[in-house]
């Protein structure tokens, strides 16, 4: 194998985590602000969740939608904690959360890959005190909640989880969001009938499973149960992820570049497997690579937080890595659907090949050794 360029990821994390790199402006993790009325309706709505214990009757499994008041959009619901492992309630939100849902029943697997970094998701989770982060802490001393009883997982703390990012802290419209989810928990628990989960679930048209699915009464009280109106709908059809365009500056660049026919490349992602700084909340960095299929060398690469568009992301690397070969190849081979989506408008513009693979051997090896610790 060709010898590779110095990569160095350490210093890459180190520019994103103080902002140095070029043209990124320095930015620090941001707890969002929420207002105390949000606050206590999501606490006390979590109490009452706890009181009911849902769990000692439902299943992660007996999903319940969730429509949202302010959007349209129906949400997942799951409760968790049959098992005792994790306590409380989850809720799944369009696009991806939604998508792994709709993935599980098409495969009746889960993919753990995919649930923790491509998941976007709401929870309420009853947790020891040792769980506790000082935000979380901050935000009980700022409504005065009292110290409770030592047992049973007696704290709460609520999470939102995005794509490629840890689980941080709520926001606003998410804080009520997830009360709402809450209630929406306690209501199915209510009318929960088994014979409707015991393997026995409707299909709907998309070949997705009819579950109960609750709207609150527009002025209806969330915590009274004459509010919330249940029908039974097909679970939600997660909607299309919006993978962004390429910008017309970086496709007149491309465009500008000559194709060799003979040349064959590998062009794919690589996830990290730790948290890095430079955004908002902490996230997983994605590296786009481009190599050179027979020479086994990298031709370019590119660091991504989760807000740059997918696209962006390729079309930057394809025209660095087309602007040091001095040429752009005759085949682009690539693994993923949604790179093949965002190659496909820069594939018809330029007049290369796009071909799909399921593994991507020569990219994999380099990729190894750019993560191999020096």
């Amino acid at each position: 194998m060709a010898e590779q360029e110095t990569f160095n990821f350490e210093e890459e994390n180190k520019q994103h985590e103080e902002g140095t790199r070029d043209g990124e402006e320095t930015m620090a993790f941001k707890v969002p602000e929420v207002s105390e009325a949000a606050w206590r309706e999501l606490f006390a709505t979590s109490e009452a969740v706890k009181k009911a214990a849902p769990w000692k009757k439902l299943y992660d499994g007996d999903w319940f939608g969730l429509k949202d008041p302010d959007s349209g959009q129906t949400a997942i619901g799951s409760v968790v904690g049959n098992a005792r492992q994790v306590l409380g309630v989850h809720l799944y939100l369009q696009p991806e959360g939604v998508a792994f849902w709709n993935e599980t029943v098409a495969s009746e697997e889960p993919d753990m890959w995919t649930l923790q970094f491509r998941n976007r998701m709401l929870e309420i989770q009853f947790v020891n005190k040792g769980a506790l982060q000082p935000e979380d802490w901050a935000v009980r001393e700022q409504l005065g909640l009292p110290k409770p009883p030592n047992k049973g997982r007696p704290y709460v703390c609520f999470r939102s989880v995005r794509p490629y990012c840890l689980p941080w802290y709520l926001e606003e419209a998410e804080a009520r969001l997830l009360a709402l989810a809450g209630h929406a928990a306690i209501a199915h628990y209510r009318t929960f009938r088994f014979e409707e989960f015991e393997g026995h679930l409707d299909m709907g048209e998309n070949n997705l499973p009819v579950i109960p699915t609750f709207a609150l009464e527009e002025g209806g009280d969330p915590a009274s149960e004459e509010s919330w109106k249940r029908t039974d709908e097909e679970m939600p059809l997660a909607e299309p992820v919006d993978l962004g365009e390429a910008d017309e500056g970086t496709l007149g660049r491309l465009r500008e570049m000559t194709v060799d026919d003979a040349a064959v490349w590998q062009v794919g992602a690589v996830d990290f497997s730790e948290p890095t700084g430079g955004w908002e909340r902490p996230f997983f960095a994605r590296t786009t690579l481009a190599v050179d299929r027979e020479k086994g060398s990298m031709l370019g690469y590119g660091f991504h937080n989760p807000v740059e568009p997918v696209a962006s992301q390729f079309a930057s690397l394809m025209a660095s890595a087309g602007e040091k070969a001095t040429f752009l190849p005759g085949v682009v081979e690539c693994d993923a659907p949604e790179t093949l989506t965002v190659l496909r408008p820069l594939a018809d513009a330029c007049g290369f090949t796009l071909k799909r693979r399921l593994r991507l051997d020569t990219l994999t090896s380099v990729a190894e050794s750019l993560l191999r610790p020096q």
